[in-house]
């Protein structure tokens, strides 16, 4: 077994023993999460906020504009603005483990070193490294706050959150992470709309105003909005409003017409035909498997 390996299985040794249950568990450090898994499953749509993604267990595959990518236990996935993906677990049993970033934490960080090279435009919006020593023993460290007694956290967690990014800097992910909060690149001006249409996602929203408050052309707005996240700013608010609208659906008692108006939809009938057309099937149906 590589030391790598092993740091990741007392890793999830560690989860095992806090968090049995599957789906998605948010643990008392808000930044860090787990999501475990029996069985394989389709794809499902997802959108992933700003992350590292890791495998301690298993592997999944992702779709993004139309290409497929695997991370295991030995590859990680980094994203560094909220990006829609379709996501399927391959190999079971699988646990992962999940750390947010906030762009000002990734903008501290990459000042904070100094030296390094800035790259080129990007070829993806997503990042695929080779799951390393430093980057395991970084992230175990995090996972081993989990053990403290709450009130020790906050400080640590922060502490522990900027050592990941800086070795994920140092391993090579500068360039890609420097694109999307650097003030000026289309990436960064992609990211910040892509926050402010989140926040905003039961609105209308005028798209081409929001492209003046950035500062940007309507033009170029769309063209780099599509290019990055491989939807039009209206699909992705409409993507968001699914994704909440299947959240509420699973977690609530909330009838299909009711989830439909509380994500911003004023048709239910316009709502169950783009949910079913996102999840398979119609929001009612859908909510009863959920449920069950």
């Amino acid at each position: 077994m590589s030391e790598v390996d092993k740091i990741l299985k007392d890793a999830a040794k560690i989860a095992d023993e806090l968090y049995l249950a599957y789906g998605h568990v948010q643990t008392p450090i808000e930044a860090l999460s787990f999501y475990r898994q029996s069985e394989p499953s389709d794809f499902i749509a997802t959108i992933y906020e700003p992350s590292v993604c890791l495998c301690l267990r298993g592997g999944k595959m992702v779709e993004f504009s139309g290409k497929q990518y695997r991370y295991d236990t030995q590859k990680f996935l980094l994203c560094a603005s909220d990006l829609p993906l379709l996501g399927r677990v391959e190999h079971c049993p699988f646990l992962s483990v999940s750390i947010k970033f906030q762009s000002e934490d990734i903008l501290e960080a990459l000042k904070e070193i100094e030296g390094q090279s800035r790259a080129g435009r990007l070829k993806s919006s997503l990042y695929f490294g080779d799951m390393s020593y430093e980057i395991a023993d970084a992230v175990s460290r995090l996972i081993s706050l989990l053990r403290r007694e709450p009130a020790s956290l906050k400080h640590l967690e922060r502490l522990a959150i900027k050592e990941i990014l800086y070795t994920l800097i140092l391993s090579g992910a500068e360039g890609f992470l420097s694109r999307f909060v650097m003030q000026g690149t289309a990436e960064n001006y992609i990211a910040r709309a892509m926050r402010e249409i989140k926040s905003r996602f039961k609105e209308p929203i005028n798209m081409s105003e929001l492209a003046a408050e950035l500062g940007i052309s309507p033009s170029s707005f769309y063209h780099n909005f599509k290019k990055i996240t491989a939807l039009s700013p209206l699909d992705f608010q409409k993507r968001i409003r699914l994704q909440e609208a299947r959240y509420i659906l699973q977690n609530s008692n909330s009838t299909a017409s009711q989830a439909a108006f509380d994500v911003g939809y004023e048709s239910p009938s316009q709502f169950s035909r783009e949910y079913a057309r996102m999840f398979g099937m119609p929001p009612k149906a859908h909510a009863q498997t959920l449920r069950g």
